[in-house]
Parts: C-alpha cells; structure tokens; sequence
C-alpha cells in the first residue's frame, strides 16, 4: 500500500465510477473534432489528443516509476519491522501506522502521535512487562519521550526510521 496522505474523503472516490463514462465521452469528442471539415475544430482535436498523450507519458514516466520506488521502499519497512523480534511496534503518525496495517496478525501495533500518549504508553508497557518495543517514524530522530525506555538504537529503513527501544530492569530479567 501506498501512503496516502490526502487522508479519505468521500467526492472522489464516489466519483470513481464515472470515470470510464468519462473517458469515453472524451475520447469520442476527441474524435469527432479530428474528423471535422473546420481547421479550428481540427485544432482542437488534435490539442485533445496531444493532452491525453502527454498524460500517458507522464502516469508511464513519472507516476508508475515514483509509485514502483515508494512502495520498494515502504516493503523494506514493513520487511524490517517484521523481521524483528519485538512485538510490540509503535507509530509516532497516523500514515505509518497505516502503513503497518499488514502486520496487525503478527505485531500490536500502537499510534502514539502525541507527547501525552508516550508519557502514558512508557510506564503502562513496563507495568505489562514489555522489555522493549519498535517506534516506526518518518523522523530520523525520536520526538516523544517513553519513559522509563530508552532509545538504544535507530535504523534507517526505506524512507522511514525504525527506533529501538529497551527497558534495562526488564531487558536483564528476560532470558
């Protein structure tokens, strides 16, 4: 998946399902205007067609290559963030914990986008006993304090950073 951060409102995907009526109705005009005995109307037809060239050109060079690399690098996230042995895997944005979504069989995936979530989610994770925990974030460096975890270590993956986090008291009594 794709990270969208235009967020889900309802006009265009309702929308959606005109768009082959649409592209049918243009594509028929564009025709008849290039079959018409007037030049302007030629023109015309043929600004139409030289648009619907110049979009495939750009959804065939620009969008399809950015979409292919985005989701390579959102993979070698989602890759990482599986691979790991923590269970327990935190978003600081609700478009990476989006992006995680496929991993909610597998990992507990926890939003902790504010200051006041991570002062709360810290102690309530070593009261549960947690020795550590993954944050996924778009940041290179961590912006929330969990205490009592520290942040031992951070990884770059993909576009994203992968922090680790580890509580001493209980990382030491973990065999």
């Amino acid at each position: 998946g794709v990270d969208t951060t235009g967020g889900k409102s309802l006009g265009p995907r309702l929308l959606l399902p005109l768009f082959p009526l649409l592209a049918v109705t243009a594509v028929v005009s564009i025709a008849a205007y290039l079959r018409a005995d007037g030049l302007v109307d030629r023109s015309i037809g043929r600004a139409g067609a030289l648009l619907v060239l110049m979009t495939m050109g750009m959804h065939l060079f620009g969008t399809i290559p950015a979409y292919v690399s985005r989701n390579r690098e959102d993979a070698s996230t989602v890759q990482a963030v599986a691979a790991a042995p923590e269970s327990i895997v935190m978003a600081d944005d609700e478009f990476v914990a989006q992006l995680l979504l496929p991993l909610h069989f597998r990992k507990t995936i926890l939003l902790v986008d504010t200051p006041e979530l991570g002062r709360d989610a810290g102690p309530r994770l070593a009261a549960a006993r947690v020795p550590g925990f993954l944050m996924v974030s778009r940041r290179p460096t961590a912006q929330i304090s969990l205490r009592p975890f520290d942040l031992y270590r951070i990884e770059p993956a993909g576009r994203l950073s992968i922090q680790f986090w580890r509580n001493e008291h209980l990382a030491e009594r973990v065999p």
